[in-house]
């Protein structure tokens, strides 16, 4: 069994939740991962983005979200591919999904909740 820190699309509520549900996941408890921040990586063509977390130098940034315990299951593990299980700073048992790539600033547009930013992939 692992914690596993959850900040995009399998959060309750949102499109890929059912993985966690299917899995027999438990939830924990609402986590505020600290020097944290969620990018939105554009798939460009594709057409939709997709939250991506990175570690920041920056302690008031905050990456909010779920923290579920659970066997991972092999579509979960399918889902998050191309990215690798790292421990969250300042703790020791919860782990998240962190990209085995970078994000580098692609562009911005404001919304009626103030600007978002968009990533693109870097290999």
């Amino acid at each position: 069994m692992i914690k596993l820190f959850v900040y995009g699309t399998l959060r309750k509520g949102c499109h890929n939740h059912h993985y966690l549900e299917k899995a027999g996941a438990k939830f924990i408890q609402d986590y505020d991962a600290i020097g944290y921040s969620i990018r939105l990586f554009n798939f460009g063509d594709e057409g939709f983005c997709v939250p991506v977390i990175y570690a920041e130098d920056d302690v008031t940034k905050i990456a909010v979200g779920e923290v579920y315990e659970l066997e991972l299951t092999k579509e979960i593990m399918q889902l998050e591919q191309g990215y690798k299980l790292t421990l969250i700073h300042g703790t020791d048992d919860i782990v998240v999904y962190y990209p085995q790539y970078d994000c580098q600033f692609f562009d911005s547009i404001e919304d009626k909740n103030g600007i978002s930013n968009f990533y693109k992939l870097s290999w």
